[in-house]
């Protein structure tokens, strides 16, 4: 057959249908012929998926070229890829069953640090696309999942009564299971990409700030009265929170062995480098939770107020107990305390965005005021209590003007407790 024979009019790579149907991965063949001379045979046009050039197969016949075409466009629609002939083909993976290969892989395989991915950011995203495979189908074959089909998931994502930044934790997981997808080659388009400019924003670009004293102290105010009805712990949590600086990963997994009195004759490297503590609250890596950074490892003075709030909680109880337990599992940390906090801080009527990294300005913007031996406090003695990488306080930790480490009363007109 000579090469001038009829043509054919391939398929449109961005038609509505071709979307809809999974053949937005072939290149744009216009009025491109199925067929070209070989010599003694034909050569298929068969179309080229995006990073695979696909086979090089001699044929007899047109309709056998046009076979060929047909039958990588199902595949495609199907979430196949042919490897040297037609009938060997990889198999179908399916939105469940990648979604457990993805979790797998984060969980098994380092991050490019070479550090470990925290448990929670795998449970995480295992949920979140549990979640996804609900929506979308557990047996629905990846690569079928079309653009307007996620616009559709983001919507419904967004009817859920949730913050922004659930949201963009949402699509972010499912945007980072369908890049590696793409990276290995079991689709050819990351269908997230058409959506990526309407995902919400997590954080907002509104500047923190710090509490003001009688902010702080209307808070433990809140965090009392709110456990002496439900038993809660809050107290002696925002009491730490506000007293030590501590990020919430790093406050909630603590142990009752981290919180180490000093004696009366002890020195200032047992109070933490001061004068004034009664000990120091030791952050450091336990099986419940990492680190964030290298200089997150510290010691942090036991402040008078603070030992007195969390006595309770250390009283005749084993060192690798966790300090803060779960009211389900005793023997694991509290998890997530959201719900308790936000009841506390509407109790204290506070703005919404005061929230537990809040606390954490506080304590910086309040420490750099004191002082040591009669001298202003160095930053870079903050700077090591923050666990700040490199020992230089950031401009950002440091907010509006705090009076006291240590909340006074919300009396008008006293002076610094």
């Amino acid at each position: 057959m000579q090469p001038g024979g009829r043509r054919f009019e391939s398929a449109r790579l961005h038609s509505p249908k071709a979307r809809k149907s999974g053949l937005s991965a072939f290149m744009h063949f216009r009025r491109s012929k199925p067929v070209r001379s070989l010599g003694g045979g034909q050569k298929a046009l068969t179309p080229r998926l995006i990073g695979d050039t696909g086979p090089q197969r001699g044929v007899e016949t047109r309709r056998e070229a046009q076979r060929i075409a047909t039958e990588y466009a199902r595949l495609l629609r199907e979430g196949g890829r042919g490897f040297g002939g037609t009938n060997r083909v990889r198999a179908v993976a399916t939105f469940q069953q990648y979604a457990d290969r993805h979790v797998a892989a984060l969980r098994d395989r380092p991050k490019r640090s070479g550090r470990a991915r925290s448990d929670s950011y795998v449970r995480d995203t295992e949920s979140q696309l549990k979640y996804a495979a609900d929506f979308f189908g557990p047996d629905r074959p990846l690569a079928s999942i079309s653009h307007a089909e996620v616009a559709d998931y983001l919507d419904h994502v967004h009817r859920r009564d949730i913050t922004p930044r659930t949201v963009e934790a949402y699509l972010r997981s499912l945007d980072q299971m369908l890049r590696r997808a793409l990276a290995e080659q079991i689709i050819s388009a990351n269908s997230v990409d058409a959506v990526r400019t309407e995902i919400p924003a997590g954080r907002t670009t509104r500047t923190r700030t710090a509490l003001e004293a009688n902010q702080a102290w209307s808070l433990l105010e809140a965090a009392e009265e709110y456990d002496a009805e439900t038993g809660h712990y809050m107290h002696p949590l925002a009491s730490l929170l506000l007293h030590a600086g501590l990020r919430w990963n790093e406050a909630r997994a603590l142990r009752v062995g981290d919180v180490r009195y000093a004696s009366q004759d002890a020195g200032p490297e047992a109070r933490g480098g001061t004068l004034h503590g009664e000990g120091v609250i030791v952050v450091a890596p336990n099986r419940w939770r990492d680190l964030k950074t290298e200089g997150s490892e510290r010691q942090v003075p036991l402040w008078p107020d603070l030992s007195a709030m969390i006595a309770p909680l250390v009283a005749d109880r084993h060192a690798d107990a966790p300090l803060f337990p779960s009211p389900r599992q005793p023997d694991q940390p509290i998890y997530s305390v959201r719900r308790a906090w936000n009841r506390v801080r509407e109790r204290a009527e506070l703005p919404s965005w005061v929230d537990f990294h809040t606390c954490r300005h506080t304590y910086a913007s309040a420490r750099i005021q004191t002082a040591e031996g009669g001298h202003p406090v160095s930053p870079f003695t903050v700077a090591r209590e923050l666990g700040h990488r490199r020992h230089l306080l950031q401009d950002r930790s440091v907010r509006r003007n705090v009076v006291s480490y240590r909340p006074p009363p919300r009396v008008h007109g006293e002076g610094v407790a």
